[in-house]
């Protein structure tokens, strides 16, 4: 709480557990959002979409609810979450985007549609581990060619191409 008190900007929480390995429960996020309306938002990464609802659920109406886990971006929506923090939308903005607008319009299908069509790229982001996947992605889309990773990406580059 202190942390809000003094904190000049407003201050969205981070729970990524995979990279903590500390899981901040659904409890704690909701005790911070109504203790202070400098708690705008959370990045919630844990993966665990029954945790996420019941944020959304008792969570106050200025605070936001992201989606930090790509993989569950799409169900973190359609259950009430508010967009994602994304990793993949680095390398694919648009599909990734319109695939959360559409989610937020209710558009479940279109939204469906897309979440397959990129789907599979997810195993590929994180072989080595991020950002080498994401930065991986970017050089084969041609937006960057700064890879010295020793990472070979001939299936990932496939795959991207095909989306």
């Amino acid at each position: 709480m202190a942390l809000a008190e003094v904190s000049p900007v407003p201050i969205i929480i981070y729970n990524v557990p995979g990279r903590t390995r500390s899981n901040i429960e659904w409890e704690t996020t909701v005790r911070l959002a109504e203790a202070s309306k400098n708690f705008v938002g959370i990045k919630e990464a844990s993966g665990d979409l029954i945790q996420t609802t019941r944020i959304i659920k008792n969570k106050p109406d200025h605070f936001i609810v992201t989606s930090g886990d790509d993989e569950v971006a799409l169900a973190m929506t359609a259950v009430g979450g508010d967009g994602v923090i994304s990793v993949m939308a680095n390398a694919l903005p648009k599909a990734f985007s319109q695939m959360i607008n559409f989610a937020l319009d209710q558009d479940y299908y279109a939204a469906r549609s897309l979440n397959f069509k990129t789907y599979d790229l997810h195993k590929w982001l994180y072989v080595e581990g991020n950002p080498v996947g994401i930065k991986s992605a970017m050089e084969v889309l041609g937006f960057c060619n700064q890879m010295k990773s020793d990472c070979r990406f001939h299936h990932f580059q496939h795959q991207i191409m095909r989306s």
